[in-house]
C-alpha cells in the first residue's frame, strides 16, 4: 500500500481553532473546506493504485466538492539516460500534455 499524507487546513485560522459560540453557548466549529493529499505510488502497480485512489477517495470528494484536481509528478534517476530514451520520453510527455519535463545532470 502506498504511503499517504493528508492534511486538512481550516480556513482563517490554525488547526483546532473554533469560532465564538452559538446562541445557546455551544461553540461552533468552522466547516472544513479543503483537502490536500499526497501519495507515492509504486511504479509497477501505479495504475491499480491510482484506480483505487479514484474509487475510494476522489469519487467521494466529487459528490460534495465543487472542484477536485489531481496532478501527477514523475521523477526518475539513472546512471544516465541515452539519447533514444530522452527523445521518446520527451515526445511522449509533450503528447500527453505534461506542463513541464526535462532531463538534468
Amino acid at each position: 500500500m502506498p504511503a499517504c499524507r493528508l492534511s486538512i487546513p481550516r480556513d482563517g485560522g490554525e488547526s483546532g481553532e473554533e469560532e465564538n459560540g452559538t446562541d445557546n453557548g455551544d461553540p461552533v466549529e468552522k466547516p472544513l473546506t479543503r483537502l490536500y493529499g499526497q501519495v507515492e505510488l509504486d511504479s509497477v502497480r501505479a495504475i491499480r493504485d491510482l484506480e483505487s485512489i479514484l474509487k475510494e477517495v476522489v469519487s467521494h470528494l466529487r459528490r460534495v466538492g465543487k472542484e477536485v484536481s489531481i496532478s501527477v509528478d514523475v521523477n526518475a534517476e539513472a546512471e544516465g539516460f541515452d539519447a533514444h530514451t530522452r527523445r521518446v520520453v520527451s515526445e511522449n510527455a509533450t503528447q500527453l500534455g505534461f506542463t513541464s519535463h526535462e532531463f538534468e545532470e
